[in-house]
């Protein structure tokens, strides 16, 4: 049905998505600015002293014979995921989930009160 609905039947869902977003960018500021406060409490300032990565000596045959080489490795890296912040604002729903939660009562007492699963 969304995708037969004409742009001005659609409009109503629209402005309630951008209203939505807006207040969405508005929370989102204000929570980044409090994060970044109370970051920069908890962390004191460090040095600026990097630290030098593990290296590994190769040697190299075809034009130099056992000239060293430095090749540096890359560390390496654990894949995990970051705690999701409860705090955080929510993202707001884009028109048309925003259309399905209204439409999905409607279709779910047309059709006697069933579940979803079974249609």
């Amino acid at each position: 049905r969304w995708k037969s609905m004409s742009d001005s039947e659609k409009k109503r869902f629209n402005d309630i998505a951008d209203s939505q977003r807006k207040r969405y960018k508005e929370e989102l500021a204000v929570y980044q600015q409090e994060q970044l406060v109370k970051q920069q409490q908890q962390d004191p300032p460090t040095s600026s002293i990097l630290m030098p990565t593990p290296t590994t000596q190769y040697f190299i045959e075809p034009t130099q014979q056992h000239t060293l080489v430095n090749i540096q490795k890359k560390p390496a890296k654990k894949r995990d995921r970051k705690q999701k912040d409860p705090h955080a604002p929510k993202k707001p729903l884009s028109a048309y989930f925003l259309f399905c939660a209204d439409e999905r009562p409607k279709v779910h007492s047309s059709q006697g009160g069933k579940s979803f699963i079974s249609f």
